[in-house]
């Protein structure tokens, strides 16, 4: 690190942008709290939202703006072999089309119109045994 003539050490160029940032953010955040108490709006919604924006916008800030790694925190590459594997391709000879449809999820009744479930055999609004 090289030596500053006044304070004995020199941060980093973006340290002080992060600071700088920072006291930004808090003086935003604040002329934000002034003007939602001066427009009468409750103190605890104001108090919890002052809150809730400084976690949201301290966390860049703190950790820096590289976007490099969230790219590959959420975009995480397989490692791929150079070689090429070929599934063998399975022929089915005999495919046979013959099967039998489950019963239907609702049915009405014939005789009132009512819906009922497939595994009821009775209407029980009317009695019938018949149900399309």
């Amino acid at each position: 690190m090289k030596r500053d003539r006044k304070n004995g050490i020199h941060y980093p160029k973006t340290l002080k942008i992060r600071i700088f940032g920072g006291i930004l953010y808090i003086i935003i955040l604040l002329s934000i709290f002034i003007l939602l108490i001066i427009s009468n709006v409750n103190v605890i919604i104001s108090i919890l939202l002052i809150v809730f924006l400084f976690l949201l916008g301290i966390g860049p800030i703190i950790s820096g703006f590289n976007k490099q790694r969230l790219h590959s925190l959420f975009h995480r590459r397989t490692p791929r072999s150079n070689e090429i594997k070929e599934t063998p391709v399975k022929r089915v000879n005999n495919l046979s089309l013959n099967f039998e449809y489950k019963s239907a999820l609702l049915k009405k009744c014939s005789k009132c119109g009512m819906l009922l479930i497939g595994s009821v055999k009775i209407c029980p609004n009317c009695g019938n045994r018949e149900l399309d």
